[in-house]
């Protein structure tokens, strides 16, 4: 029994242990379930976030809030903590933060602080008892102005077991500057629950009024001589370019809206059309302005812009010319203006215009050269395939001109010659009328009092001559050209006119019958289509004028519409006008020595035409006096008729072969022998070259 009782004894000390044990890990569990640190939150905690105009207090009980000042004070902030839990539960790792709006609403500053642990959950964010917030929620700071705010660098302040709300503010643990207060928080380690381990914290946030503060700036050079700095002023003769610039930079530390920007160009300065340039980025890239009505605001009423933020910078760049004459030395302003609301800027660059009182005098002369006959003159001949060079001498005999473009009107010369060379980059283009329809033209050039540019082309006349008639000066056998006071005639030597030879051939084809070449006879059966062509060349030693080529059906033959096409010296077949074979026939203005062509066209087979019947088709070449004709044939067949064929013995028996052996089979197994076959094959052959 002893026994017995002595292991009931020791049992139930190691179940005794097991429960001390559970019990020292469960109890916490259970305590800080039922009672888990709380802050602010018992009878006589102040408010949670006050404020002061006095930034030299250090105790909250003569805070308050809301509170009130002027845009530009400087506040002090108080955030109050208490651990009110009533077992002495600690509350670990306690965090602070601090919420401040960087700008002021409505000149209102709101402000949040927050409180919170490792073993909390969620924070306290206002000092609440029983359910009724103690003060507000938040700090109102109400000002005069909107306003920037900001803590004050350095400024946190701890005042831990600082009850009743004194003390003296203690370094912040782990190296902490308070300015994380407004971050991730401040850690201020782990507070104990009672009314001595209440403390608190205090701050500076400063405010700086909201200020607009535009800068404008306007600055000149004159691009003409080169100059590369932007200055304040400038000089200036008639003609010169001159590039003006205008920055505007916000300065001020909030956004401008409704910024609009204008220039104002005063007289003898012309605006240089599609110069304006604009960068929104400080001048790093510049973008052109092509709208008219856009770069017409900027020189009048302004160009607006919604908004020019903190910083940020506008610049336009554009170009003006003087104007062409000034009687007198003077000075021209010009100014700029940025304006938004009650902010009006200007400023402005001046440009020194100098008289020139000499206005340029340019004298054009022209003189060409026969580089095949090596002659050289105002008055020159030339043959086919000469190349001639033509010689333009520009000189300014007055003052300083700007802009001189050499350009010469060559319409007449292109009539019988081609450009071949242009120097100094210089370009054959569209031009106007007459003789300036086509031009050569050289870049623009600045010529100084004294100054002269050549400039020169060469030409080559065409190998052969348009006979096209004379209309006006034009195709009269003079190549005419006028540069300045200078006019050169280079006179060409007409061609004899041989005599033209015409040839015409006429033949047809079956479409029907997918018959591939045309032949001067073919065969068609009733109602078949037919293709025609006309082949037609000039043979002779001179031009043929005037072609008329004209096509007689025969009867029972309709001509379909929209199938005539003809084709000139090779070229890609065209298509030509219904009047072939209608009486009218077709024209073409004249056909050259060793030139050729054809014309081609489609007609149907009426289906009562009877079995060998014949349609001879007749066509009509006429020039002047010469006239010639051709004629194709169609055989119409309208059944297979048997053929008998002589009983002759060939010479030569036809080549085998796996094809031969094959068709022997086909014709043994239809009844027909190889040799009456290929005497078969004979007879066809002989009727088809009938």
């Amino acid at each position: 029994m002893k026994k017995i009782k002595s292991s009931s004894k020791g049992k139930l000390t190691i179940f005794a242990l097991a429960f001390a044990m559970l019990a020292q890990i469960f109890l916490p569990i259970q305590n800080a379930s039922a009672d888990a640190p709380s802050f602010n939150q018992m009878s006589g905690d102040e408010e949670l976030l006050k404020g002061s105009t006095n930034v030299a207090s250090t105790n909250p009980l003569e805070a308050s809030d809301p509170i009130a000042g002027l845009a530009g004070d400087t506040f002090k902030g108080f955030i109050y903590y208490h651990n009110g839990t009533v077992n002495d539960t600690v509350a670990y790792s306690t965090r602070i933060k601090l919420s401040i709006p960087t700008v002021s609403t409505n000149s209102t500053i709101l402000m949040n602080a927050s409180i919170g642990a490792d073993n909390v959950s969620g924070l306290t964010t206002d000092t609440i008892v029983n359910g009724v917030i103690v003060g507000k929620s938040g700090l109102t700071t109400s000002l005069d102005a909107d306003a920037i705010v900001q803590l004050v660098p350095g400024s946190v302040k701890w005042y831990p077991e600082a009850s009743p709300l004194s003390g003296t503010p203690q370094v912040l643990p782990s190296g902490q500057t308070g300015d994380e207060i407004t971050g991730a928080g401040i850690n201020i380690g782990d507070i104990q629950s009672c009314w001595n381990h209440a403390g608190h914290i205090t701050f500076l946030y400063k405010t700086t009024k909201l200020q607009s503060d535009i800068k404008i700036e306007k600055t000149v050079q004159n691009i003409t001589l080169g100059q590369s700095t932007w200055e304040k002023s400038t000089t200036g003769k008639p003609n010169q370019t001159i590039g003006f610039k205008v920055s505007v930079k916000n300065n001020g530390n909030t956004a401008i809206d409704d910024l609009n920007i204008l220039d104002q160009l005063p007289g003898d300065l012309e605006y240089v059309n599609g110069t304006l340039l604009s960068s929104i980025d400080g001048g790093l890239s510049f973008s052109a302005i092509s709208d008219n009505a856009l770069v017409g605001k900027f020189f009048n009423n302004g160009i607006n812009h919604d908004v020019l933020t903190k910083n940020q910078e506008i610049i336009y760049k554009f170009n003006t010319k003087v104007t062409n004459f000034v009687n007198s030395d003077h000075t021209v302003i010009n100014t700029a203006r940025a304006s938004s609301g009650t902010i009006n800027v200007i400023d402005q660059a001046s440009v020194d215009i100098k008289a020139d009182l000499v206005p340029p005098t340019i004298v054009r002369n022209k003189i060409a050269k026969n580089l095949t006959q090596n002659t050289e003159g105002k008055n020159l001949s030339a043959n086919v395939n000469d190349e001639i060079l033509y010689t333009l001498t520009t000189k300014n005999t007055g003052g300083t001109a700007t802009d001189v473009v050499v350009e010469d009107g060559v319409a007449d010369i292109l009539d019988y010659a081609k450009v071949v060379a242009i120097s100094d980059a210089g370009q054959l283009v569209d031009g106007t009328v007459g003789n300036d329809e086509k031009i050569v033209r050289y870049s623009s050039v600045n010529l100084a009092p004294g100054e002269s540019i050549v400039r020169t082309f060469k030409i080559k006349v065409d190998s052969v001559l348009q006979n096209t008639p004379q209309l006006g000066f034009r195709f009269d056998y003079i190549m005419y050209n006028k540069y300045g006071d200078d006019v050169v005639n280079i006179t060409l030597q007409k061609p004899v006119p041989g005599s033209p030879v015409l040839g015409i051939e006429k033949t047809v084809r079956n479409v029907t019958q997918n018959e591939t070449a045309f032949a001067k006879s073919n065969f068609a059966t009733p109602g078949d289509t037919l293709e025609y062509k006309i082949s037609f060349t000039n043979t002779g030693s001179g031009p043929a004028p005037y072609i008329k080529i004209s096509d007689v059906l025969p009867a029972n033959v309709q001509f379909l519409s929209g199938t005539t096409l003809y084709s000139f010296n090779g070229d890609t077949e065209k298509t030509l006008s219904d009047g072939i074979s209608n009486g009218q026939g077709v024209s073409f203005n004249s056909l050259q020595a060793g030139e050729s062509g054809y014309v081609k066209f489609k007609a149907v087979t009426s289906s009562d035409l009877a079995n060998n019947e014949n349609l001879v088709n007749t066509t009509y070449i006429k020039s002047m006096e010469l006239t010639s004709s051709s004629t194709a044939t169609t055989v119409i067949r309208k059944t297979t008729t048997p053929v008998t064929v002589a009983k002759t013995t060939p010479t030569s028996l036809p080549k085998t072969g796996a094809a031969t052996v094959v068709l022997s089979l086909l014709l043994a197994l239809s009844g027909v022998t190889m040799l009456t076959y290929y005497r078969l094959k004979n007879r066809l052959s002989q009727l088809q070259s009938l």
